[in-house]
C-alpha cells in the first residue's frame, strides 16, 4: 500500500468516526436510560460499558498489528526510490493484502465501537452522578425538615415551660393569699432589740414593742422565680408605749413613732423573691385596741 494510501485510510478512518459519532448519538440517550434507576443497576451498566471501551481498544490495536506487514514493504520500496533503486516485485497472490483489509477493518469497526461505548458510559456516569445529586438533595430536604420539626418541638416545649412556670406562680400566690387571709398568727420574737419575720411560719406576723426596735427583711418561703409573697405585719404596744419601730428592710420607710400604750398599728407588704418589699396600702397607725391578740 502506498504513502498516499495510508494517509487516505486515516483520514477516512478520523471522518467515519465523526459522522458516526453524530449518526448514532440520539438513538444512544434513548437506549441506555434504564427504567431502573437504582445506583447498583447504574454502576452494572457503567463497567459493562467501560468493558467495552477498553475491549474496542484492543480490537484497534490488533488491527494496527495486521496492517504492520503492508506498512513495512511501503516503507522499504520508499527508501529503495529514495536510493534510486528499482521497488521490490509485488506479488499479488500474498497475504499481505487480505490481512492488511481485516486490519483497516478491525480499526475502523474498533473505532466505531470504541466511540458508541464511550458515549454509553458517559451517559450512564451522567446519571449516576444526577442519582447521588438527588439523594444528597432528598437527604438535605429531610434534615431541614427534620430541624424545623426539632424547632417547633423546642418552641413548643418552651412554651409549656413558660405555662407551667406561670401556672406554678399562680398556685402559689394563691396559696399565699390564701394562707396570709385564713393562716394562723405567728408572734415574732424580739432579741436584743432586733425583730426578724419568718413568713415561712406564716404570712400573718405579730410583734409586741416592748422597747424600740429594729424589724429586719423576712425569711421568704418557696415563693419560686419571679413569684410575690404578700403579708401582714402587726405592731402591737405595751401597757407602757411610746417605743419606737424601724424598718431596715424598705429605703422609702426607715421608722414611725411610737405607739400609744395599748394600741396596735397594721401593715401590708409585698415582697418579691429577691427579698424587695413594698407596702401595700397606708399603714394604720395609733388604733387603740386593749387586747393585742386581736387580729386584723
Amino acid at each position: 500500500m502506498a504513502h498516499s494510501e495510508i494517509a487516505i485510510t486515516v483520514r477516512q478512518a478520523s471522518m467515519m468516526r465523526n459522522h458516526l459519532t453524530s449518526l448514532f448519538l440520539s438513538s444512544i440517550y434513548g437506549f441506555v436510560l434504564p427504567t431502573d434507576t437504582f445506583r447498583g443497576d447504574l454502576e452494572g451498566w457503567s463497567a459493562a460499558w467501560f468493558r467495552g471501551v477498553w475491549i474496542s481498544g484492543i480490537v484497534v490495536a490488533f488491527g494496527c498489528v495486521l496492517e504492520l506487514w503492508e506498512v513495512a514493504i511501503d516503507l522499504r520500496n520508499w527508501r529503495r526510490a529514495r536510493n534510486n533503486l528499482d521497488p521490490l516485485p509485488d506479488n499479488p497472490g500474498s497475504w499481505m493484502y487480505p490481512l492488511a483489509a481485516l486490519g483497516l477493518f478491525l480499526v475502523v469497526g474498533g473505532i466505531f465501537s470504541e466511540t458508541i461505548f464511550e458515549v454509553l458510559d458517559a451517559n450512564v456516569e451522567t446519571q449516576l452522578r444526577q442519582y447521588d445529586s438527588d439523594k444528597i438533595t432528598a437527604a438535605e430536604s429531610a434534615a431541614d425538615v427534620a430541624i424545623t420539626k426539632a424547632a417547633e418541638v423546642g418552641r413548643d416545649t418552651e412554651g409549656l415551660k413558660t405555662d407551667a412556670a406561670k401556672a406554678k406562680r399562680d398556685m402559689v400566690a394563691a396559696q399565699l393569699e390564701l394562707a396570709r387571709l385564713t393562716g394562723p398568727v405567728h408572734v415574732v420574737t424580739v432579741i436584743n432589740g432586733v425583730a426578724r419575720p419568718d413568713l415561712s411560719e406564716g404570712l400573718i406576723q405579730e410583734i409586741l414593742l416592748t422597747r424600740d426596735v429594729r424589724i429586719m427583711a423576712p425569711i421568704l418561703p418557696d415563693i419560686g422565680k419571679d413569684g410575690t409573697a404578700p403579708w401582714t405585719l402587726f405592731l402591737d404596744q405595751d401597757s407602757v408605749g411610746s417605743h419606737q419601730y424601724t424598718f431596715e428592710f424598705m429605703r422609702d420607710v426607715k421608722a414611725y413613732p411610737g405607739l400609744v400604750p395599748n394600741s396596735r398599728a397594721s401593715f401590708e407588704f409585698i415582697t418579691d423573691a429577691h427579698g424587695r418589699s413594698t407596702i401595700r396600702g397606708i399603714p394604720l397607725v395609733d388604733m387603740p385596741n386593749t387586747n393585742t391578740s386581736e387580729k386584723k
